[in-house]
């Protein structure tokens, strides 16, 4: 055997062994890298992308916090703990990061449970260079070894010019969506007036949205986002079954994927969105149209096209506020969702409830914020709030979408 198989197989089970030891269910990621050596800068550089993101969203998806970084010949990896109790969901999820992950090819990510047996979904993972299964080409030596190294050193390559805008969106859509409580919303912990959603259909919608919004990113105007987001609906309805999670947050995300890189994003956002209220026709049969016939509120369509001033106004103004007082981050958040409901005419809210009912609802919220969202007396309103639109079926939508926008712009330091 050659030296570098035999160091490649001490390695693997050295690290095995490790893995043995902790005599717990778990999580290992790493690249996959054909051939030899397992590490470079290029790869490591790589490596150490992905597992930060990776590490960030086991956090908001999981609650899972430690890891072990290790390196032996057989190149890098992490090893997480994992004491999730339903180990095939999060297998699942995981090939759901993998598939849509612009790295996805490279990645190499496995699920344990106590007795040291791999969670499987019984998803083949597919060849680097063609579209079979990897291991019938490797069964078959379908391509030679230079060959498939030679074309995972061109994904690398791919990988190191990857935007980043694409990965702090989808993980906003998430981080929304794990805040709890909320009034009417999805959360970690219950789906309130959604029943036909929880809080893993919302990470899978958003997962299938990443590769859209890295698309969004390069659009140059709204015709170019909307048929981009036309994409992304389907992608979003068939990783959800048909069930609509988001597909107002792709049009306003999209829209704010494209603006960033313009130096006034405020500016750009009404330039991309100039007089797209006057869509909102009899003809339209949507419910943003029918709301704004009856109310004559615009939604998205007014908010976008007065360049987001719920987001780049009220959410910063209020994250900056409460920041100061609170530490946690659903504190915050919840905070600063609050804030926004107060001064939104929502509209998911009003088809819901009617103008009477949105009234009550920003009543209810303008009292939490003039008692101090950091008081206990705040917060027993604010679990009223969250009761009364739980008994109504009433569902802050729009406020949510806002609090998406307001994370997106804050991670990409924007605020």
């Amino acid at each position: 055997m050659p030296d570098f198989k035999m160091k490649l197989l001490q390695a693997r089970e050295a690290r095995w062994a490790f893995f043995s030891a902790q005599k717990q269910s778990f999580i290992t990621f790493n690249l996959n890298i054909p051939g030899y050596p397992k590490t470079s800068p290029q790869i490591k550089t790589i490596f150490e992308r992905v597992a930060a993101e990776l590490g960030i969203f086991l956090e908001l998806v999981f609650e899972l916090k430690n890891y072990h970084r290790g390196q032996d010949e057989a190149g890098l990896y992490l090893y997480i703990p994992c004491p999730y109790p339903d180990l095939k969901l999060v297998k699942n999820i995981l090939d759901e990061f993998e598939r849509t992950h612009p790295s996805g090819r490279l990645l190499d990510i496995d699920v344990y449970n106590r007795q040291l047996e791999r969670v499987s979904n019984n998803r083949p993972k597919k060849c680097f260079l063609c579209e079979k299964q990897a291991q019938i080409c490797i069964r078959n030596k379908n391509h030679t070894l230079s060959e498939v190294r030679a074309t995972c050193e061109k994904q690398l390559a791919s990988c190191l010019n990857q935007d980043l805008l694409a990965q702090k969106a989808y993980l906003a859509l998430i981080k929304e969506a794990s805040v709890d409580p909320k009034p009417g919303l999805v959360t970690r912990k219950s789906h309130h007036c959604h029943p036909d959603m929880d809080f893993f259909l919302l990470v899978k919608s958003a997962l299938a949205l990443r590769p859209g919004f890295a698309q969004m990113a390069k659009a140059e105007n709204l015709a170019q986002i909307r048929e981009v987001g036309l994409q992304m609906e389907q992608a979003m309805y068939q990783a959800t079954n048909g069930i609509n999670t988001h597909k107002g947050l792709i049009f306003l995300m999209g829209i704010a994927v494209c603006a960033v890189k313009y130096p006034d994003v405020s500016q750009a956002i009404k330039n991309i969105c100039k007089n797209i209220t006057q869509e909102l026709q009899p003809n339209l049969k949507t419910h943003g149209a029918q709301i704004y016939q009856k109310y004559g509120f615009a939604g998205a369509r007014g908010e976008a096209e007065n360049g987001m001033p719920l987001v780049l106004q009220t959410g910063f103004k209020a994250l900056t506020k409460y920041q100061k007082h609170l530490k946690n981050d659903d504190d915050v958040y919840t905070a600063v969702l609050t804030e926004i409901i107060a001064r939104n005419n929502d509209t998911n809210l009003l088809y819901r409830g009617g103008l009477e009912k949105l009234k009550t609802v920003q009543k209810m919220a303008l009292n939490i914020i003039n008692q101090g969202f950091w008081s206990k007396a705040a917060r027993l309103k604010y679990q009223e709030l969250c009761t009364y639109c739980q008994k109504h079926n009433l569902s802050c939508g729009g406020a949510a979408d806002m609090l998406a926008l307001t994370i997106f712009f804050d991670k990409i330091n924007l605020h």
